[in-house]
C-alpha cells in the first residue's frame, strides 16, 4: 500500500467493517491488483475503492463483530450506530446521576400536564387491579400499517432462536408466562377495525448485572411508514423520586429493609379501547403457518409512557389509602425508586408494622413485594420464606453474596455498602491491560462506575480529566489512546479493582444520645477540576463525635480556561446546591450548616455586596446568597480542605478510615480550635466603568401617558425623572412631595401642548383665540407656572383660586383618561355623576361625561360587578317529555331527598327518599332508602323496577348539583354513581346526567321533590314517626301527587274528568275499577282497558301537549350566543360576586335546537363543563 499515491487512499483512520457478498459482483471485480510476499495481504482496486484481501490475526476477531453484506443500501453503518447509541445512552445516564442534587429540575411542560390529565381521566380499579389508558398525543389518532415490519422482526427473532436452543427455550418460556398470567391474549379480530391498530416488534434484553434473567421488550420505537408508537404517545413527567434522596434516607436509621415489586409494569392493565395499539405476532415452534396476532392487555416494556403510568398508578393507589396507612403512603411515595423499595426504621417492630402495611396497600393495586432483605434477622423471620431475597451472586465474583441497592452493593449481614466495579461493558483484554483501549472503550469504562452519591469522586475525577485530554485531541471513537494518556489510563484502571474491597458503613451514626447534628460543606478547585464534599457531624452526650461522608461531587474544569477564583466560586455554588438537596431530602435536620473554602477571594465576594461584579461572578453569587447566609461561610487552610482530594490526580485508593470518608481532624476538636480568618475588604475586583453621556436637546423628555394604566404610576415615573435631575445637580437625594407636584404639573402641560398647542401659542403672544377654538368660551389664561386654566365667571365667589380657575384638559387625551380612572377608583366605582363632580373641583375637561363613561365601561371591577349571566332562550323539551303511547316510567328522572328521622324501638334512625318521576306522564314513585350504602340505593332501584317496570332511560343530577342536600347525602351519591350506573347497564337502562352545576336542567324532578316536602309538612305531625308510619305517609303522598290534574279542570259536569298521572297508572284519577259491558269477560275487559288507555293518550296529545308549547319566563331573550375565545365569569351564588372565577371558553356544545346550552371553560383550576346560563360574558375590547 506504500506504493499507492496518497490521493488514491482516502481512508484515514478507517477500519474495515464490511464483507462484500458475491451477489454484488460488479462492486468487487478487481480493476488493479497489488501483491506482496507470501502470506502478506493484497490490495485490489474496485469501484468502491481499494479493498484489502488476506487473513486477519485471530486475536482481533471477536464474537461481537458484525458481518454484513452490501445491499441496495449500505448497512455497514448500522452496527456503528448501535454502538454509538449505546454509548450515548450510557453517557446520558451517567451525567444525569452525576448531576443529582446540583442541577435544577426542568419545569413541567404542557405535554406533561396533558399526560397527567389523561391518566386522571382513565385510571380505575377493577378487582384490585388498575386499568389506565395510553396518554395519546392527539385525540383522533390514526396509526399507519405496521404488520409487515413486525413480521420481518419476528422472522429475525425466529432465526436467532433456531440457532440457539438455550435462547429459544428462555424466549419461549417468557412468552408462555405472559399468556398464562393473562398479560397477553390472542386477538379475536375486532381489533383490526381500530384506528389505533399497531403491531409491535419484540426482542430480548439481558441485563449485564442479571445474566440469568431474560426480559421481553416491545419495540415501541420501531418505525413503520416513518411513524412509531412512541411518536403517538406522551412520555409524561419524570415520576422517579430523587435517587440520591432515597439513598440519603436509607442511611439514617438502624433497621434497614429492601424489597422490589414483582413484574410491576405487567400488573397494570390497559383499557380495552387502547389494547389494539399493543398487538404483536407469535407462532411458537411452528414455522409453516402464518403468525397469529396477539395483544398485550397489560402495560409493556418499551413504550415511553410506561414508566410514567406505572409510577402514577403506584402513587395513586398509595394516596387512596394515605389516611388509613400514613406510614405506608410515605414509604411508597418517598422511598420507592422504580420498583425498588429502600427504607430504614428506628426499631424492628416499626419495620415489621410498616412492611405489613406496605404489602397490604400494594396488594390493593395487584402489586406483590418480593426479594425482602434486612440487616435484622428478626424482621425477615416475620416474612414468608418465598418473599425473601435469594442473595444473588454479582458478576465477576464468586464470593460476594450481596443484594443490589439502587446500583450499590449492600451486605445486609455486615450492614455495609460497596461498589460494583466489574466494568462488564469493557473488553477483557482492556481490563487486563493486554491492549490499549480506544476512546470509546475508555469512556465506557469511566461511565460504568455507578456512584450516585459521589463517594468515589476523589478517584473517578482522574479518569474524567484523562477523557477531557483525549477529547481535546479530537481522535476517532475507535482509535487507540496516545501512549502518554494510555499509560495514565492504565494506571487508573489498575486501581479500579481495588475499589471493590472498599466497604463503608450504611448507617450514618447511632441516634441514641445525640445532642446536635451539623452539616459541613467543603469546596475547592484547581486548574483541572472543582469539587465539594459534605459531611454529617454528630455530637453525643458523652462529648464524642462522629463524622461521616454524606455526598460529594467533582467536575472537570471547562475546556475554555477559567481563573482559579472563578472555579473556586463554581465549587462553592455546587456545594450550596448539594447541601440544599441534602437538607431537603433527609428526615434529619441539621442544627447548623457550615460552608468551608480556602479561597479568600471567594469569601470576600460572598461577604461584600457593595461592589458591582462581572456577570459570571454576579450570577453565581446571587444564587449562593439565595441558598446560604454570608455568616455560614468560613475559611479553611488548603491542607485541611478535604475537597482538595477530589481536584487532584491521585492514584491511591483510599481506605474507609481516610479523611476523605471520615472528615478532617479539626472537626473532632472543640470549635475554638477550628480555623478562622477575618474577611477584610482588600480584594476589589469589581468593574469600574466610566460613564459617557451624549446630551441631546429634546422638546419633551417625559414618560408617555399612553403606556401607563394608572395615573399614580405615571406621576411617580415622572417624579423619578425629576429626582434623577436633582441628584445630578446635587439638589436632593430622596423623593418628596415637591417632586410629585412638579411631576403632575409637567404632565398637565404636556397634555395641554399636545391638544391646545395653537391656542397656548396665541395666548403667549397676547393674541385673541380663533372663533373655532374649543376653549374660547372658557376665557382661558396661562398662570405663572405655564398651566392653561379657565377664568370663567365665578372669580367673585370668595373661594380659592384652583376652585374658580380649573385646569383645562381634553377628554380624549390619555392623561385625561388616566385622571378620570383615578377619580373613578377613588369614588369606589360609584355613579358617574359623582366622579364628574369630583373632577370638576380642579379640572375642566372637555367632553368629560363621555370620558368618564368610557373609563367606567372599561373598568374590570365594574364589569365583574355589573355583568349578568347569559339568558339563552328556553330550550326544546327532550324527547322523553314528549313520547306518547309509551309505558309509564319508560323515561324516568331520579332524585333523592332527606334525611328524615324515624323511631325504631327506642332509638332514632335516618331514612332518605328516592323519588322516580315519569317524564312523560309526570307520575311519581317514592321508595324509602334505609341507609346511604350502595346496596340500599340499588335495592331501591330494583323495587321500583319490579313494581313499575324497568325504565329505558334514566336521568339524574350530577353529584356536584346536590347543593341543597346535606353533606352526608351528597357524599353518598358521589359514591353510589359508579355502582348504580354499572347495575343499570345490566338492566339495559341508559343512564344520563345533567350538566354539572346546572340543577335547573333537572326541574322536572326538582319540582316533584318540592311537592313531596310540602305534603309531608302537612301530614307529618311527629318529629320522629315510626318506620311504618313514614312509609304509609309517603305512599299516600305518592297517590296524592299522582292524582293531581295535568290538564284544565272542567267547569261543566258534562266535560270529561281532568287528566291525571293515575289515569295512565291505574285507569282513573283515584284507581276506580274499569267498567265495561261484561265484567266477567276477561278479553272484553282487556279491550275496554286498552281502549281507555288509548283514549287517555289521545287526550294527552290534545290537551296536555299543547300546554308545553309556550316558552315561559320573561327573561327568555335570545341573546348573542357564547363562542370559543369569550372571556367569561362563572356565576357561583355560594360565593361573593367579586371572587367568581374567570375563564376562557374553549368549546361550546349546542343543543338539538342549535342554541348553546353547555360550554367548556378553562380557569386557573382546570377545564370545566358548565351550563351557558351560569356564564357572564366580559367585553374584551
Amino acid at each position: 500500500m506504500r506504493r499507492l499515491k496518497r490521493e488514491d487512499v482516502c481512508y484515514e483512520n478507517a477500519r474495515p467493517r464490511v464483507l462484500i457478498g458475491t451477489d454484488n459482483w460488479q462492486l468487487i471485480v478487481s480493476r488493479k491488483l497489488l501483491t506482496g510476499k507470501r502470506h502478506e495481504p493484497a490490495a485490489s482496486l474496485t469501484r468502491l475503492g481499494w479493498v484489502i484481501h488476506g487473513l486477519a490475526p485471530s486475536r482481533v476477531i471477536r464474537d461481537s463483530d458484525t458481518v454484513l453484506y452490501v445491499d441496495s443500501k449500505c448497512r455497514a453503518e448500522r452496527s456503528t450506530k448501535l454502538l454509538d447509541d449505546e454509548l450515548h445512552s450510557m453517557v446520558k445516564e451517567y451525567f444525569e446521576i452525576d448531576s443529582l442534587g446540583i442541577v435544577k429540575k426542568a419545569r413541567e411542560n404542557p405535554d406533561e400536564t396533558r399526560a397527567i390529565e389523561s391518566f386522571k381521566s382513565t385510571v380505575e380499579n377493577v378487582d384490585k387491579r388498575y386499568k389506565v389508558g395510553l396518554p395519546w398525543r392527539k385525540e383522533d389518532i390514526s396509526m399507519p400499517p405496521s404488520y409487515d415490519q413486525a413480521r420481518r422482526r419476528l422472522l429475525a427473532i425466529e432465526n436467532k432462536m433456531d440457532k440457539s436452543v438455550e435462547f429459544k427455550e428462555r424466549y419461549t418460556a417468557q412468552m408462555n408466562n405472559m399468556f398464562e398470567k393473562g398479560y397477553a391474549e390472542e386477538s379475536q379480530g375486532n381489533e383490526l377495525e381500530s384506528p389505533k391498530l399497531w403491531y409491535l416488534p419484540h426482542f430480548a434484553v439481558i441485563n449485564v448485572n442479571k445474566p440469568g434473567k431474560l426480559r421481553l421488550v416491545f419495540d415501541a420505537a420501531a418505525k413503520s411508514n416513518g411513524v412509531c408508537l412512541n411518536d403517538a404517545l406522551l412520555e409524561g413527567p419524570d415520576m422517579l423520586r430523587d435517587l440520591a434522596g432515597i439513598l440519603f434516607r436509607f442511611r439514617e436509621r438502624a433497621v434497614a429493609v429492601t424489597a422490589d415489586i414483582r413484574e410491576m409494569f405487567l400488573q397494570v392493565k390497559i383499557v380495552e379501547e387502547d389494547q389494539p395499539a399493543q398487538m404483536f405476532l407469535w407462532r411458537g415452534d411452528d414455522r409453516t403457518s402464518p403468525p397469529k396476532s396477539y395483544k398485550m392487555t397489560s402495560m409493556i416494556f418499551g413504550a415511553k409512557s410506561s414508566p410514567f403510568l406505572a409510577h402514577s398508578v403506584r402513587d395513586h393507589n398509595a394516596t387512596k389509602h394515605a389516611i388509613e396507612f400514613p406510614r405506608a403512603h410515605e414509604a411508597i411515595t418517598m422511598n420507592h425508586y422504580m420498583d425498588d423499595w429502600v427504607d430504614c426504621f428506628d426499631t424492628e417492630q416499626e419495620a415489621i408494622c410498616v412492611i405489613k402495611d406496605v404489602v397490604h396497600v400494594h396488594a390493593q393495586a395487584g402489586f406483590t413485594l418480593t426479594a425482602f432483605n434486612s440487616n435484622r434477622p428478626n424482621v425477615l423471620r416475620e416474612l414468608p420464606l418465598e418473599s425473601r431475597a435469594t442473595a444473588p451472586k454479582q458478576l465477576g465474583t464468586s464470593a460476594d453474596q450481596h443484594g443490589r441497592t439502587l446500583g450499590l452493593i449492600w451486605d445486609a449481614e455486615s450492614d455495609e455498602l460497596s461498589f460494583n466495579t466489574v466494568l462488564v461493558r469493557v473488553p477483557q483484554e482492556v481490563k487486563t491491560l493486554e491492549r490499549t483501549p480506544t476512546k470509546r472503550e475508555a469512556l465506557s469504562a469511566v461511565m460504568s462506575i455507578f456512584d450516585p452519591l459521589g463517594l468515589l469522586s476523589y478517584y473517578t475525577i482522574r479518569a474524567k480529566i484523562i477523557i477531557q485530554r483525549v477529547w481535546r485531541l479530537q481522535t476517532n471513537w475507535d482509535e487507540e489512546l496516545p501512549d502518554e494518556l494510555a499509560n495514565e489510563f492504565r494506571t487508573w484502571l489498575s486501581g479500579v479493582e481495588s475499589l471493590r474491597s472498599l466497604r463503608l458503613s450504611r448507617l450514618y451514626a447511632h441516634t441514641g444520645g445525640v445532642t446536635r447534628k451539623q452539616l459541613h460543606v467543603f469546596c475547592d478547585a484547581s486548574e483541572c477540576a472543582y469539587a465539594t464534599a459534605i459531611y454529617w457531624l454528630v455530637e453525643y452526650e458523652d462529648g464524642s463525635k462522629r463524622v461521616i461522608l454524606t455526598a460529594a461531587k467533582a467536575r472537570v474544569a471547562p475546556i475554555k480556561a477559567q481563573t482559579i477564583p472563578r472555579l473556586e466560586l463554581q465549587a462553592c455554588l455546587i456545594g450550596a446546591r448539594l447541601a440544599t438537596t441534602i437538607i431537603r431530602e433527609h428526615r434529619w435536620q441539621p442544627h447548623r450548616v457550615v460552608y468551608w473554602t480556602d479561597s479568600r477571594t471567594v469569601l470576600h465576594w460572598i461577604n461584600n455586596d457593595r461592589v458591582r461584579y462581572p456577570p459570571y461572578v454576579a450570577h453565581r453569587l446571587n444564587e449562593i446568597s439565595e441558598l446560604t447566609e454570608p455568616e455560614q461561610w468560613k475559611w479553611v487552610p488548603t491542607r485541611d480542605n478535604v475537597a482538595d482530594d477530589a481536584t487532584r490526580i491521585v492514584n491511591d485508593v483510599k481506605c474507609k478510615d481516610d479523611r476523605w470518608f471520615i472528615g478532617p481532624s479539626f472537626l473532632y476538636e472543640n470549635e475554638d480550635s477550628w480555623p478562622s480568618l477575618n474577611v477584610i475588604d482588600d480584594c476589589d475586583i469589581g468593574r469600574h466603568d466610566d460613564i459617557v453621556l451624549n446630551v441631546t436637546n429634546v422638546e419633551w423628555s417625559v414618560p408617555d401617558a399612553g403606556r401607563f394604566s394608572k395615573h399614580e404610576r405615571l406621576v411617580r415615573a415622572m417624579a423619578y425623572v425629576l429626582l434623577f435631575i436633582d441628584k445630578c445637580l446635587r439638589r436632593a437625594n430622596e423623593m418628596s412631595m415637591t417632586h410629585i407636584r412638579k411631576a403632575e404639573e409637567w404632565l398637565v402641560k404636556r397634555a395641554q401642548s399636545e391638544t391646545f398647542g395653537e391656542d397656548i401659542e396665541r395666548l403667549r403672544r397676547g393674541q385673541n383665540l380663533k372663533m373655532s377654538s374649543r376653549i374660547r368660551k372658557l376665557d382661558p389664561f396661562i398662570d405663572e407656572d405655564g398651566v392653561l386654566r379657565a377664568r370663567g365667571r365665578t372669580r367673585a365667589a370668595g373661594v380659592s383660586a384652583p376652585d374658580t380657575t380649573p385646569v383645562i384638559l381634553d377628554g380624549s387625551h390619555p392623561y385625561a383618561r388616566l385622571l378620570c380612572n383615578r377619580e373613578h377608583r377613588r369614588a369606589h366605582h360609584s355613579h358617574n355623576e359623582r366622579v364628574v363632580n369630583d373632577i370638576r373641583q380642579r379640572y375642566w375637561i372637555l367632553r368629560l361625561r363621555p370620558a368618564v363613561r368610557a373609563v367606567a365601561y372599561k373598568c374590570a371591577f365594574c364589569r365583574m360587578r355589573k355583568t349578568k349571566p347569559v339568558r339563552p332562550i328556553t330550550g326544546d323539551l327532550p324527547r322523553a317529555r314528549l313520547e306518547a303511547f309509551t309505558r309509564p316510567f319508560s323515561n324516568c328522572g331520579l332524585d333523592y331527598f332527606g334525611p328524615m328521622t324515624v323511631t325504631v324501638g327506642r332509638r332514632h334512625e335516618k331514612r332518605w327518599g328516592a323519588l322516580f318521576t315519569c317524564l312523560t306522564t309526570r307520575a311519581v314513585h317514592i321508595e324509602i332508602v334505609s341507609s346511604l350504602s350502595t346496596d340500599s340505593a340499588i335495592m331501591a332501584l330494583r323495587r321500583m323496577g319490579a313494581r313499575r317496570g324497568w325504565p329505558q332511560v334514566m336521568y339524574s343530577d350530577n353529584a356536584t348539583n346536590f347543593r341543597g342536600a346535606d353533606k352526608e347525602l351528597r357524599e353518598a351519591v358521589t359514591e353510589w354513581e359508579p355502582s348504580l350506573r354499572d347495575y343499570a347497564l345490566t338492566q339495559r337502562i341508559e343512564w344520563l346526567y345533567i350538566s354539572p352545576g346546572a340543577p335547573h336542567q333537572g326541574g322536572a324532578w326538582e319540582r316533584m321533590i318540592r311537592s313531596v316536602k310540602s305534603a309531608l309538612r302537612v301530614t307529618l305531625n311527629e318529629k320522629a314517626p315510626r318506620d311504618e308510619v313514614l312509609h304509609t305517609l309517603l305512599v299516600e303522598v305518592e297517590h296524592t301527587m299522582n292524582a293531581r290534574p295535568l290538564t284544565h279542570v272542567p267547569v261543566s259536569a258534562d266535560d270529561p274528568e281532568a287528566l291525571t298521572p293515575n289515569h295512565f297508572l291505574v285507569g282513573g284519577s283515584h284507581g276506580l275499577p274499569i267498567t265495561g259491558p261484561c265484567e266477567t269477560a276477561t278479553k272484553k275487559t282487556w279491550r275496554v282497558a286498552q281502549a281507555l288507555a288509548d283514549e287517555y293518550w289521545r287526550r294527552w296529545l290534545k290537551e296536555y301537549l299543547p300546554e308545553l308549547i309556550p316558552r315561559r319566563g320573561a327573561r327568555d331573550v335570545n341573546e348573542a350566543a357564547i363562542k370559543p375565545g369569550d372571556l367569561v365569569i362563572v356565576a357561583d351564588h355560594t360565593l361573593p360576586r367579586n371572587v367568581w372565577p374567570r375563564g376562557v371558553v374553549t368549546q361550546v356544545h349546542p343543543g338539538p335546537d342549535g342554541g348553546v346550552r353547555n360550554v367548556e371553560v378553562r380557569t386557573k383550576g382546570g377545564v370545566f363543563r358548565r351550563p351557558a346560563s351560569r356564564l357572564a360574558v366580559l367585553p374584551m375590547e
